[in-house]
């Protein structure tokens, strides 16, 4: 009886530590085990992180890409808009009658006092009158230009939009309508204000276009503006 529960014992002790150690090598297993899949979770984040950084360097690459050929279209758009507008606009030959040419040109009827002014420049100078008065440094200019042949002879194209835009200076609003020039660097110009084109002028106002651009009212006809 003795012999069986000491051999019983002894098998029991043999299986308990076998036991034991089954469990303690997997858990150790496990352990082992762990890393290998940290280290591929690891690997997979850095290429999605790689090819993200990537992508998000490309973007401001595409943006800029598109924001100059819209740049590039708009111009060319632009270019061909300014071309079709002088094309399309081409001007008969002058009416022979001199009010007539300069409506044709300017889209606006001149006052009485325009032509007064042009004939008392051609008492002091009858060669060149729109140098009558270089003396004091103005010279006459704009719509002056039809009476004194300067536009019959230039060799512009005649399109409406050179002539609505000549002798016009940068600061200048569309009512206002250069006469008289000067030399100096300052800009200064003498012009007729109207409020509608379809009435005669208000007044005429001066403008230094280098300096300030702003209008001082001068006179009611051209030559209280001048004395």
């Amino acid at each position: 009886m003795d012999a069986e529960v000491a051999s019983k014992n002894e098998i029991s002790d043999n299986v308990s530590p076998s036991h034991n150690i089954s469990d303690s090598d997997e858990e150790s297993a496990g352990k082992h085990e762990a890393p290998a899949d940290v280290s591929s979770t690891h690997n997979i984040s850095d290429s999605d992180e790689e090819s993200a950084e990537a992508a998000l360097a490309e973007e401001p690459k595409k943006k800029d890409n598109k924001e100059s050929k819209e740049r590039s279209d708009e111009m060319s758009a632009h270019s061909e808009s300014e071309a079709e507008e002088e094309n399309g606009n081409e001007l008969p030959p002058s009416p022979s009658d001199i009010k007539s040419s300069i409506k044709q040109k300017f889209l606006v009827d001149m006052p009485e006092d325009f032509y007064s002014f042009w004939n008392f420049c051609e008492t002091i100078s009858k060669n060149k009158p729109a140098e009558a008065l270089k003396d004091v440094g103005l010279f006459l200019a704009g719509p002056f230009d039809v009476l004194s042949g300067k536009i019959a002879h230039s060799k512009e194209r005649r399109t409406l939009q050179r002539f609505l835009r000549h002798w016009r200076y940068y600061y200048d609003p569309p009512e206002f309508q250069t006469v008289l020039v000067s030399k100096d660097k300052n800009l200064y110009h003498i012009g007729y204000f109207r409020d509608d084109p379809k009435e005669m002028p208000c007044f005429l106002a001066s403008n230094s276009a280098a300096k300030d651009g702003i209008l001082t009212p001068m006179g009611p006809n051209i030559f209280a503006a001048v004395k």
